[in-house]
């Protein structure tokens, strides 16, 4: 899991917490406009759930 706090970057109406087992690949041409962007301390810890839950080290 891995907790993605409200801020004026990222534009989240609340915080979230995210399940990493459940993020899927999608298509970038389904994506319409950019809304907000991930700092890098939070794709880090994506990354790092990630990494241990594909055993990838």
């Amino acid at each position: 899991m891995v907790k993605i706090s409200q801020d004026k970057n990222n534009k989240l109406l609340q915080d979230f917490v995210r399940n990493i087992l459940q993020i899927r690949s999608i298509s970038t041409q389904r994506f319409i406009k950019k809304i907000g962007i991930i700092s890098s301390d939070v794709m880090s810890d994506i990354l790092a759930s990630l990494m241990i839950s594909v055993d990838y080290f």
